[in-house]
């Protein structure tokens, strides 16, 4: 009786957390190398976008941006630590500011709106933008188990020469964007 009991208790323990994805679509994004200035600025306002909650909290695992261009699979990946984010007292709004912003953590600035928007602006574009066109470029920003993936295709592309690339109104993708060049 007691080893059926424990089977039972053990079968209604839920497994262990896996990765979550959010997969969110993209209002704009910016990325320009002009040699003297660098900027990157992506906005995605999704109202299916939940922010970390507990050991997923950014405030506790803080984040790691990865971008990614899918196509020649060319990718850099930036910390954001724990200590430079905050949050607001309902726990709805996360604000990552980084005053240095330099090499490897380019990211100069983040705002995480429970339900609504995710807004990020870079002192750097991440990856090299020196090739005649980019195709498309994707994004996740991974907070413990939690990631928020982007994908900016070649239908949302505004403008893809050398040292600039713009897009807008992206849909989410189908999954996350290093996913999709496997």
């Amino acid at each position: 009786m007691a080893l059926s009991c424990a089977v039972a208790l053990l079968s209604l323990t839920p497994p262990p957390a896996a990765a979550v994805d959010q997969l969110l679509t993209g209002r704009k994004l910016l990325l320009k190398d002009t040699g003297r200035r660098n900027r990157l600025k992506l906005v995605a306002v999704d109202g299916a976008l939940l922010v970390p909650q507990d050991r997923d909290a950014p405030t506790v695992a803080g984040a790691m941006l990865t971008i990614i261009n899918p196509l020649t699979n060319e990718a850099q990946s930036v910390p954001l630590p724990a200590e430079d984010w905050r949050v607001n007292r309902s726990r709805t709004i996360y604000r990552y500011r980084n005053r240095d912003a330099r090499f490897p953590n380019f990211v100069k600035s983040a705002v995480i709106r429970n339900r609504r928007m995710m807004k990020l602006v870079a002192d750097s574009t991440g990856i090299s933008l020196n090739e005649s066109s980019q195709g498309a470029l994707g994004f996740i920003l991974t907070f413990g188990t939690v990631r928020y993936c982007l994908l900016f295709p070649p239908t949302s592309v505004a403008r893809d020469e050398p040292c600039l690339f713009r897009a807008k109104r992206s849909v989410a993708p189908i999954a996350c964007p290093g996913e999709l060049a496997q």
